[in-house]
């Protein structure tokens, strides 16, 4: 598996596996393999990079490794014939989740088989802390990464500056993101205390020794593309008529993986005064926000509209944001052969409506320009589960959109051509603030490391955001 330029989302694969009793190491240095993808074809020469995993097929666990590691389930043909059937029936199916298999998928890792076991010397990639005398870069491209920038944010003791554009500092590239941390914006023990996060978290933090490169390159370390981040506050609204797995995914991420601060508030008790005192408002799944927000949604669109910012999490609290008027423009898709959202009382038949999907990976396309792609790729593995598909909302911006690369798993065959261009999440403005919606909850089951750079974007950094 990989490490890419991400040594410490692959030691997290490693500590996963050695918790299920896999045999599990990671290389020092990079080498030489020859290899076929992870997901099939020809067998290649590959360079992988230091910190990448080693996993051996010659172990008593042999099946589990595949199972977890395995791009595509195998599914017995007379099997999956009888899961159509039953599915184009109405009925129940036996498939039913999606969350034991392909690890590197869920972490966003490029994998390789290879047929020998390679001579390479084996230990684990440890950061080094230097201290700088001008600035830090922390890129923000782990799961690591994000939980050092969750401890420097919101604090009144720190001013981190995110860029907004890449930047080419001292010979390397750093992608949109990238936290900037200036040692004359902090006081004299910086060096210690963000050796301290580098020890707790095992995030890469590079030093800075000048804020300007001449030449070609023509870079600067203050640049107005690099913008401060505010403090934000960021509260989740829990109990009833929240879903409660979703609410505690959530809680579960924010207190136990990234030690963000936030305040749980009590869905029954919301008000415009208590709204008031937040920023950022994550919305767990649920179609009953009537009961919170009123049937026209006037308190969540008021707060909204003076600046605030609000995440939904899956289908139901999409459907219903898009059903409120004012709030968003994307559609939930009902019809099949129609074109763009249909009417919520339209009359389907039941051949053209979406079929259930018990659980797939998608491939899927990332907008470049959106704040909440920061640290994330062109191109991801998303879950798609249920039978709720969604038009992107068109004086909006759709974040992820469902790619035509086939899907990974099973998915019912009338399904299939429809995710392609399907929008998985998307951002729009109301008034002063803005709308962040997933089609699926990115925090399903706290099981998928690469997306919580999405949401979390928006719990960092909306309040630090003009329009865009």
């Amino acid at each position: 598996i990989d490490a890419g330029d991400r040594a410490a989302d692959a030691a997290d694969v490693a500590s996963l596996l050695r918790a299920q009793g896999i045999e599990a190491e990671l290389v020092a240095a990079a080498f030489d393999l020859e290899a076929e993808p992870h997901e099939g074809g020809d067998t290649r020469q590959v360079t992988i990079a230091p910190g990448s995993v080693l996993v051996p097929l010659a172990q008593p666990s042999n099946g589990l490794v595949r199972a977890l590691c395995e791009p595509e389930p195998v599914l017995d043909e007379a099997f999956a014939e009888r899961e159509e059937e039953l599915l184009a029936a109405g009925a129940s199916t036996a498939i039913y989740d999606v969350t034991a298999w392909s690890l590197p998928h869920r972490h966003g890792l490029t994998a390789w088989w290879a047929a020998e076991w390679p001579e390479v010397e084996l230990s684990p990639l440890r950061p080094e802390f230097e201290p700088a005398r001008v600035a830090y870069l922390l890129p923000m491209t782990t799961r690591a990464a994000y939980q050092a920038m969750c401890r420097l944010a919101g604090r009144e003791d720190w001013t981190p500056r995110v860029l907004a554009r890449p930047l080419v500092f001292g010979g390397r590239r750093y992608e949109r993101g990238t936290a900037i941390l200036h040692c004359g914006e902090h006081g004299g023990d910086l060096a210690a205390r963000l050796a301290a996060v580098v020890a707790e978290t095992g995030c890469e933090l590079v030093s800075a020794d000048r804020a300007w490169e001449g030449g070609a390159a023509q870079a600067s370390l203050g640049s107005s593309y690099a913008r401060p981040v505010r403090p934000t506050r960021l509260a989740l609204v829990t109990r009833e008529p929240t879903d409660a797995l979703g609410a505690g995914w959530l809680a579960y991420l924010l207190e136990q993986v990234y030690h963000l601060p936030y305040t749980p508030l009590n869905a029954r008790g919301l008000s415009a005064e208590v709204l008031r005192e937040y920023d950022v408002l994550l919305l767990p799944n649920s179609d009953r926000y009537d009961q919170v927000f009123g049937a026209e949604a006037a308190l969540l669109r008021n707060w909204l509209t003076a600046g605030g910012t609000a995440v939904g999490f899956g289908s139901q609290v999409a459907s219903w944001l898009c059903a409120r008027e004012g709030l968003s423009g994307a559609g939930p898709v009902r019809d099949l052969e129609a074109e763009g959202p249909s009417e919520k009382d339209a009359v389907v038949p039941l051949e053209r409506q979406p079929q259930r999907i018990p659980g797939a990976v998608a491939w899927a396309e990332t907008d470049p320009y959106s704040y909440l792609t920061y640290g994330c790729p062109a191109e991801i593995t998303v879950p798609v589960v249920g039978s709720a598909l969604f038009v992107g909302p068109p004086a909006g911006r759709t974040v992820v959109r469902l790619s035509a690369r086939p899907p990974v798993g099973w998915v019912p065959q009338r399904m299939r051509p429809q995710l392609a261009g399907r929008a998985w999440c998307w951002q729009e403005r109301v008034g002063a603030g803005q709308l962040v919606v997933f089609a699926i909850p990115p925090t399903f089951r706290a099981s998928w490391p690469m997306l919580d750079r999405l949401w979390l974007n928006a719990a960092l950094y909306a309040t630090s955001h003009t329009r865009e």
